[in-house]
């Protein structure tokens, strides 16, 4: 759990921080290292889930006038993680940028 939750999380600020700063948007690597307290492991998420994920994450970084609206949809992106993981979707709320607010 902790891992799938690091993942989503670091495509999240990998995203908002390349849409905030004008990059242009990464390349994702698939799998990718992912550090958690036990170390460094190997993390896949299907590339249309993480593509999907990354690109909702950039808009939020480079756009203001949707913002909310692209956080309700990688909410609703996470949803969808957990019904197929069984996972709670409470779980990854942290992961969230808050609605309205700057990232």
């Amino acid at each position: 759990m902790a891992l799938l939750r690091q993942h989503v999380r670091d495509l999240i600020s990998e995203g908002i921080s390349d849409g905030r700063d004008g990059k242009a948007q990464s390349q994702l690597q698939n799998p990718r290292v992912t550090s958690i307290l036990r170390g460094d492991f190997q993390s896949y998420l299907p590339p249309s889930t993480s593509d999907r994920i990354y690109q909702l994450a950039y808009d939020i970084g480079n756009a203001d006038e949707r913002r909310d609206e692209n956080i309700a949809n990688l909410r609703s992106c996470i949803i969808t993680i957990c019904q197929s993981t069984q996972f709670n979707p409470a779980d990854f709320e942290a992961c969230l940028p808050a609605a309205g607010s700057d990232a």
